[in-house]
């Protein structure tokens, strides 16, 4: 049961008691789940004002300033990752630093990473460590890729060395990473370094965003011919113009729904895309200025809540996975419906949340709540 608000609630009724259990059973197994969905976020790098804006996913602008990046007299080529747990990676490309911020803008170390020639991409592992990629000078094969541990220690500042321009990264969760050079191709290697295909997909014109979904497939935004291309992870050709009539595309993201997030450069835009190219809106986003980083936080999926009724007990469930949400009652589901926390008798088995009530009521809401 779904409100304006995308709350999906469950509700437990009892007819008299929960002694009437054939019945009640019934109910409690048609409405299995209740989530409060996670929102998500846009970030947008300014190329022109070097600094970084977050906007909802239906493309309003949140803040418009939410960080100012310290200015090196030149002009943009900052990029960025998520970690997962709310924190902002930013390659400087100005700068040569990585800096780290929280997504709601807070400095968590800005110089995190120092000393890279035009860091253009990075990308996270989700066990602790993020890749950087450096084009190095321009015209020359000095380009590289390090790996640093979240914390900003090193571990191989020169893991890959000896590329030509390299200008994005990306991770497909298998222990691989791929790698957009400006001599029109994409290589493979493992995250060990260990090289796999020195020319994986050719014959791109300057390629830039690279993103990975999770099922062997890869997205190249090939800022030259103004197209997203994609392949397979082995390096097969899906569709070498999956999307087309872009402005420059410099950088790519997924929500984790099967959408895909392009920013154009030119024209300061972020369109909106299914994974199969189909447009949803192609100027979901119009910043202020050009475009070249772009980091999108997924919507959450949502945790399930179960509901079952034991004699004259109702007993709710939940993931410990989340637990940053609350879970809450209501006698009766009309608008403005008053919600009172639950937290009194709230115990962990397993890999749950679990909390018994006594069925004393003749129906009941339920539902988990994101503060």
């Amino acid at each position: 049961m779904k409100n304006p608000n995308n709350e999906t609630r469950n509700q437990h009724q009892f007819p008299g008691l929960c002694g009437e259990q054939r019945t009640t059973a019934a109910v409690v197994l048609a409405w299995a789940l209740a989530i409060l969905s996670s929102s998500g976020q846009i970030f947008v790098e300014n190329w022109q004002y070097h600094s970084i804006a977050e906007y909802a996913m239906s493309g309003a602008v949140v803040n418009a300033s939410l960080i100012w990046l310290p200015s090196f007299g030149q002009y943009g080529q900052v990029f960025m990752a998520l970690d997962g747990q709310n924190h902002l990676f930013v390659a400087d490309g100005p700068a040569g630093y990585v800096r780290e911020y929280t997504t709601s803008g807070t400095v968590v170390n800005s110089s995190l990473v120092s000393g890279l020639t035009w860091p253009a991409g990075l990308a996270l592992d989700g066990q602790g460590h993020f890749f950087v990629v450096a084009s190095g000078n321009s015209g020359t094969v000095t380009g590289t890729v390090g790996e640093y541990a979240t914390s900003g220690a090193a571990i191989n500042a020169t893991l890959i060395s000896g590329l030509s321009g390299p200008f994005g990264l990306a991770l497909d969760g298998n222990g691989n990473m791929y790698v957009a050079c400006s001599d029109g191709t994409i290589k493979k290697y493992t995250t060990s370094g260990t090289l796999v295909d020195a020319a994986l997909v050719t014959g791109l014109n300057q390629p830039r965003g690279l993103v990975c979904d999770g099922q062997e497939h890869l997205f190249v935004a090939n800022a030259g011919s103004g197209t997203v291309g994609a392949y397979t992870t082995a390096g097969g050709v899906i569709n070498a113009a999956l999307i087309s009539g872009l402005s420059f595309p410099t950088s790519l993201a997924l929500d984790g729904n099967g959408h895909l997030f392009v920013a154009n450069f030119d024209t300061g835009t972020v369109g909106e895309y299914t994974t199969a190219g189909d447009v949803i809106n192609a100027s979901l986003v119009h910043a202020p200025s050009q475009i070249d980083g772009l980091a999108v936080v997924p919507v959450s999926p949502p945790p399930p809540l179960q509901i079952s009724c034991t004699s004259n007990q109702v007993v709710l469930s939940w993931p410990i996975s989340a637990s940053n949400y609350v879970l809450e009652t209501t006698g009766r589901l009309l608008p403005g419906a008053s919600w009172l926390r639950l937290t009194n008798g709230v115990v962990v088995n397993g890999g749950n949340f679990l909390l018994t009530n006594q069925a004393t009521v003749s129906s009941a809401f339920y539902r988990l709540h994101q503060p």
